[in-house]
């Protein structure tokens, strides 16, 4: 086997991540349509935990597919009260070069914000969720997964 085929994703991980893209691609899509619905005004109560609940969803993905690829590559996966940040930092700044750099320059920021979101939406209240916060991220879903979604092709090519 030469050294390209032994470092190439073997395709049952191409296939886990492969089906966590699709699912959070159809978030993005169901955020897509409920953003088209909530233009105007301050939705009511419902809508906006529904738009929470999705856009947590779409971190949990990206979460997903990391835990994914760090298991693939034989690393250990962070425990502890910051182990989502840590999972977070490891595909930002890899003190490994066998682990993908999912994340650089301003979409480290953009990408931690759907985390951040994602920890307030498991641990909060919907009743305290902020309107002008919650449509600023949904209009951030489309271009975050997007170029999420091509690291991830081009680690899997």
């Amino acid at each position: 086997m030469d050294e390209k085929s032994s470092s190439e994703p073997p395709q049952p991980l191409k296939q886990e991540l492969q089906f966590e893209l699709e699912r959070v691609e159809e978030t993005v899509e169901e955020i897509e349509d409920l953003r088209g619905d909530l233009e105007e005004g301050t939705p009511d109560l419902r809508d906006q935990a529904a738009a929470a609940k999705f856009m947590g969803d779409v971190y949990m993905g990206i979460e997903n597919v990391l835990k994914r690829v760090l298991k693939f590559q034989c690393e250990k996966r962070p425990s502890g009260e910051r182990w989502h940040v840590e999972l977070f930092e490891q595909c930002w700044a890899p003190a490994d070069s066998s682990l993908p750099v999912l994340f650089q320059g301003r979409w480290i920021e953009r990408t931690d914000s759907f985390r951040r979101f994602r920890h307030v939406t498991h641990h909060g209240y919907a009743l305290d969720l902020e309107w002008n916060r919650l449509r600023e991220g949904l209009r951030e879903a489309r271009p975050v997964f997007d170029h999420f979604r091509d690291r991830v092709d081009q680690f899997l090519a």
